[in-house]
């Protein structure tokens, strides 16, 4: 396979992968084998396959991720539209997903890996096809995802002082393209670029010698007129750039995955200890096989040899100590999200601000996702032929009400991390602190948070 992958790219790819599998499990963690969990001196396959089988994977990754998108969303964002867009911004994917939902899924994969991308589009129509036609048939502009691993490269140009996209190279889906045969080993793409000026796609087979054309060169229009620009939005958790960034919950990956492994040391230990061993003394017949369990009897032409089983007592308690102080660090690496660092002498108001997540990494974070969608939106009432209209959307940037310590809420989410605590009493302690809108009842919330398809245990 032809490689179009930007440097930025490969060298995050191995991060991207790692919090990928860490947020989706242990099935996927396990898939991964020696990535994760290496193999010991001397280990054969079938020991290395059951010591990996015994071991289990912490779920703090995605445990954190559902709680910090619950609580980016436990007010319903604000937005403004004209009444004339409520069609769109009720299916705004084109896939039945309303905005909301929408921006949903944008926080998960913003807090999962901290990259992605969105593309304002319009349904293709004949060039013999008037807009109106068009429309009857159900044409209309939409948002389309884009996770970071499919965003292969981007480019830049300076116009008037200013950056500006000149080119995106992306990987599609090939069942969204039917009418294209692709052999194995093949994949499609397409490049979003500017050529004179103008926006243009090209769509390509991409195999392992060169890249093929597929289609002719797709020049959308917005309003009767090519468009002078590239309506792709990047995402970062800090920035609107395509510049890549490390995952937010980088430090809590790597640290869900030192608990995976000494998890497995721990769980060796005490298969391996739990087993009671044979050791018999003054047998001289070495070639004889020596059977254990069940009504099976042993006997031995040495009348001196005996016998006796060995097995041992410890609790491990240096390894318990340290995957239970690594769970901790968990549960604050998380947390740690929802507060700024204090520098100085603060007042009263900064100290409230700053308790209350104002000034929060995710605060921080649910900025800039708002003001990416907020663009993604004016393109979209641009196709539209909206013209000079508010048109806004404002993720919730109060987390922890100045009631609620760092501590407390490091506690709660420890508890919940760790299953000591349920998503229902979590909700009860959160809500009781002021965190979520008077009335608001669980199964309210549970609509809320599932509404992009995430299921919350």
């Amino acid at each position: 396979m032809i490689d179009h992958k930007h440097q930025q790219y490969k060298n995050m790819e191995s991060r991207w992968q790692k919090c990928r599998d860490a947020s989706a499990g242990e099935h996927n963690v396990h898939e991964q084998g020696e990535l994760y969990l290496p193999k010991l001196t001397g280990e054969s396959d079938t020991k290395y396959k059951k010591r990996k089988m015994m071991t289990p994977f912490f779920g703090a990754t995605w445990r954190t991720i559902k709680a910090l998108r619950g609580m980016m969303f436990r007010k319903p964002p604000e937005t403004e539209f004209p009444e004339s867009m409520q069609p769109l911004i009720d299916n705004i994917d084109y896939a039945g997903n309303s905005l909301i939902s929408f921006a949903q899924k944008v926080a998960l994969e913003s807090l999962t890996v901290g990259r992605l991308g969105v593309l304002v589009e319009y349904t293709q129509i004949g060039e013999d096809m008037t807009r109106a036609d068009a429309q009857a048939r159900g044409a209309r502009p939409f948002f389309t995802m884009y996770n970071t691993e499919s965003i292969l490269n981007w480019d830049y140009f300076i116009d008037n002082g200013r950056r500006k996209l000149s080119m995106v190279h992306l990987r599609e889906d090939a069942k969204n393209y039917n009418e294209i045969e692709i052999k194995d080993g093949e994949e499609i793409h397409r490049v979003l670029m500017l050529e004179e000026g103008v926006y243009v796609q090209r769509v390509y087979v991409v195999g392992a010698q060169d890249d093929q054309q597929a289609i002719d060169d797709i020049i959308p229009r917005m309003n009767n007129a090519p468009l002078p620009f590239i309506p792709f939005q990047f995402f970062g958790s800090d920035s609107l750039d395509a510049d890549v960034e490390i995952p937010p919950l980088m430090d809590l990956v790597d640290m869900n995955f030192h608990h995976y492994r000494q998890s497995s040391s721990y769980e060796h230990g005490c298969f391996i200890s739990g087993l009671p061993s044979l050791f018999i003394f003054g047998n001289n017949d070495d070639t004889k096989t020596i059977y254990l369990g069940g009504s099976t009897a042993n006997s031995f032409p040495d009348p001196q040899a005996s016998a006796q089983f060995v097995e041992v007592t410890s609790a491990f308690d240096a390894l318990l100590k340290n995957l239970d102080r690594k769970e901790q660090q968990m549960a604050v690496l998380g947390a740690r999200m929802l507060e700024s660092q204090k520098s100085g002498v603060e007042s009263a108001e900064a100290l409230e601000r700053r308790q209350s997540g104002d000034e929060s990494i995710l605060a921080d974070m649910s900025q800039t996702l708002s003001a990416g969608l907020t663009t993604c939106l004016q393109w979209l009432a641009q196709w539209s032929g909206v013209q000079d209209a508010d048109i806004y959307i404002r993720l919730n940037r109060e987390f922890l009400p100045a009631k609620l310590t760092a501590q407390e809420i490091t506690a709660l989410m420890g508890a919940h991390i760790q299953r000591g605590l349920s998503y229902d009493s979590l909700f009860f302690n959160l809500k009781r602190g002021g965190m979520y809108p008077d009335g608001r009842t669980l199964e309210e919330e549970r609509g809320l948070i599932d509404e992009g398809g995430t299921n919350i245990v």
